[in-house]
């Protein structure tokens, strides 16, 4: 174990228990459940259920996708809130590695950008690809009603906001979500996958994109932002 991966994973612990400690000053006692260490994953498999891997934070959205009655051999990980790294390398254990990095569909909020930054971190940032809510995922979508500009977004709670900053400190949310989505962030709003339920075929249409673009290349290689000295 490097000192580099060590001194990247405390980082990540630091960050979720400055979350938890937000969630106390908030009040949101909803959110400071998903916090708390322990919380089981969800691992759902379809065929075999060896071979792909999908992780997701929205149960409902992956139910509308589809892919609970789908052949293909595939694990589904619904991860709902403070990631460990030992759940990383159990999700990391359900995939062969053969069809290119594990594909993460998570909305466009910092509970789920944290998650994803977490197991990038944890498992290494060629394992795991956002295709998730971000420019170049809704651009491949091609729906007028999804751009960045026009899906449906809801106001950040004042809990969100200050998680936000949190997760800026961490990494550069630009190379994660692009510059649109990035900005969608930075003016207190976010995008759920439920904002493409506006017709019944889009969100199963995405989770499909999602895989096809999970076995091409891993986004956000950059990682966590570093200390200068």
């Amino acid at each position: 174990m490097s000192k580099a991966w060590k001194m990247s994973v405390n980082a990540i612990e630091r960050s979720w228990l400055e979350v938890r400690r937000l969630a106390q000053r908030y009040s949101n006692a909803e959110t400071r459940h998903d916090l708390n260490s322990g919380m089981p994953l969800r691992v759902y498999a379809h065929g075999s259920g060896v071979g792909r891997v999908l992780v997701t934070t929205n149960d409902p959205a992956l139910r509308r996708s589809a892919l609970m009655s789908s052949s293909e051999d595939l694990a589904s990980v619904v991860v709902s809130g403070y990631v460990s790294s030992g759940q990383a390398a159990a999700i990391a254990r359900l995939s062969s590695g053969r069809f290119g990095p594990i594909a993460f569909v998570g909305d466009a909020d910092p509970l789920s950008l944290h998650i994803f930054v977490s197991l990038r971190e944890y498992m290494g940032p060629a394992k795991i690809a956002f295709c998730g809510i971000c420019d170049r995922m809704l651009a491949k979508l091609n729906e007028a009603r999804a751009t960045p500009a026009v899906v449906e977004s809801l106001e950040q709670s004042a809990f969100d906001r200050a998680h936000l900053r949190v997760l800026r400190r961490l990494t550069e949310l630009e190379d994660v979500v692009g510059p649109e989505v990035s900005a969608v962030l930075a003016s207190g709003r976010k995008i759920e996958l439920e904002a493409l339920s506006f017709r019944a075929d889009v969100i199963p249409a995405f989770f499909r994109l999602a895989l096809m673009e999970g076995r091409r290349r891993p986004t956000g290689l950059l990682g966590l932002k570093r200390r200068r000295r």
